[in-house]
């Protein structure tokens, strides 16, 4: 038996089991089996993209942090939302 995962109505995977019973109570555990499945692997995958963005906008930094210390003997990196330096 299968459960579809659906998301905004559109099916997006199944979670299946084998010989399960045919009791209503069976079916919607099944169910919200497959809900939460989808929801943690959802949430995973937007975790790891965040930290992928994260990663190019340090790699980005690097890179300019690089380029200008072959001109200048200091830099500091100035956040002016919290009022900090380092």
């Amino acid at each position: 038996m299968a459960a579809p995962i659906t998301v905004n109505g559109e099916v997006v995977g199944f979670l299946g089991v084998d010989n399960p019973r045919r009791h209503t109570d069976a079916l919607l555990l099944l169910s919200v089996a497959a809900s939460t499945c989808y929801s943690e692997l959802a949430t995973e995958r937007m975790m790891h993209e965040k930290l992928e963005q994260t990663n190019r906008a340090l790699v980005d930094r690097m890179k300019i942090i690089q380029s200008m210390s072959e001109i200048y003997a200091s830099a500091y990196y100035i956040d002016l939302f919290i009022g900090q330096f380092t």
